[in-house]
């Protein structure tokens, strides 16, 4: 007998006749019904340099977002993901949600993929967080990346517990000079979904202030697009107050130099590493796809 899918929570999408057929604006079964990415023309309609990625022509960054990532600690980018990779990106979630054997629900109620939603057995996602993703990680920390993990999110709607402020850097297993985790919309998510909110430029703060003070931004996103954060930027999001759930992939990436520092996780704690050692291999691939300006 094969696996017993998980069943479709109720009220969340919109129409049985296509498993992601949904209210949201900017996703809909009707593929042609997609606009084309802005660059797909190669330039940007603001006339600025766009640094492409080689593989994946319809995600771009443009020079204006890495300078805002490297002074603000954070940045969101527009229709990151468009047409048939958005809605693919959304299929493998779906299916993923569907057919998960342990997800694991966390005390806000947001179900965290394993096993069937994560980038080791799910190639949609190994494709995203080794291709478009990993390469615009690298491209705004300025230096090779590895990926440290990286899954499908859900947030179930009626869920309204918010999380905390905090950042990862406190917490890693490893020590990197740079850190930084990829936050994408599959799902349009506005305020009422739990959409992230942050404190700007607290990444250059080690200490604990700008989790107390300082001006705050928040992020509604359309599905499709992406925020990239520094793993030291404090950030929070609020509950779904709403019928649909919040959909996100996310990866998480260090520097290529990553060290070992024996700080307990769920990823680490099973591989038997040795504290001081570099992090590598097949568990924390380099991510080597070309970028050209």
């Amino acid at each position: 007998m094969g696996e017993k899918p998980r069943p479709r929570p109720q009220g969340v999408y919109g129409g049985a006749d296509h498993p992601f057929r949904t209210r949201d604006t900017k996703v809909t079964a009707n593929r042609s019904a997609l606009p084309a990415h802005p660059t797909d023309r190669g330039r940007h309609p603001r006339g600025e340099t766009v640094v492409r990625v080689e593989r994946h022509p319809s995600t771009a960054l443009l020079e204006s977002d890495i300078t805002e990532y490297r002074e603000e600690g954070v940045v969101c980018v527009p229709r990151l993901l468009s047409g048939e990779s958005l809605i693919h990106a959304r299929e493998a979630a779906w299916e993923a949600y569907r057919y998960e054997a342990e997800p694991w629900w966390d005390e806000r109620g947001m179900t965290v993929l394993q096993g069937a939603g994560d980038w080791h057995s799910d190639r949609t996602l190994r494709d995203l967080v080794l291709g478009p993703l990993g390469e615009a990680a690298a491209a705004l920390v300025g230096g090779r990346v590895r990926l440290f993990t990286g899954g499908f999110l859900f947030l179930e709607p009626h869920r309204d517990t918010p999380t905390v402020r905090h950042s990862d850097a406190p917490y890693d297993p490893y020590d990197a000079t740079e850190t930084i985790t990829a936050w994408i919309a599959l799902s349009d998510i506005p305020e009422e979904r739990g959409c992230l909110s942050c404190l700007p430029r607290s990444h250059r703060d080690r200490g604990l202030v700008p989790i107390l003070r300082g001006p705050s931004v928040t992020l509604p996103l359309a599905a499709g697009d992406g925020v990239f954060h520094n793993g030291r930027t404090v950030r929070w999001a609020g509950g779904n107050t709403t019928e649909e759930p919040r959909i996100v992939v996310f990866a998480r990436y260090m520097a290529a130099d990553a060290i070992y520092n024996g700080r307990p996780d769920a990823i680490t704690d099973p591989l038997g590493l040795t504290v001081g050692h570099p992090l590598g291999g097949a568990h924390f691939p380099l991510i080597t796809g070309a970028l050209h300006d």
